[in-house]
């Protein structure tokens, strides 16, 4: 499995990061660009836009179901 720091935007990570520490139990909606980490021109980045229920699991854990309600290509000129 491979972490989210190997294909996520590293803002939109640090930012979705802070998000769910700020908003603790609760479904939101978060869009974030992924990128192909062997693809040096990054042609192949896209959008995804997630729904994301995080809940406290009661073990000092932060757990998050995921929903993807799409995805669309960023065309890098």
């Amino acid at each position: 499995m491979r972490s989210p720091s190997q294909f996520w935007d590293a803002q939109d990570l640090h930012d979705f990061r802070r998000e769910v520490r700020q908003r603790g139990e609760t479904v939101f909606e978060y869009t974030w660009r992924s990128f192909e980490p062997t693809d040096p021109t990054r042609t192949n980045d896209l959008n995804f836009t997630t729904r994301y229920r995080l809940f406290d699991g009661g073990d000092g854990q932060m757990y998050q179901l995921c929903e993807n309600l799409g995805m669309e290509e960023i065309f890098n000129c």
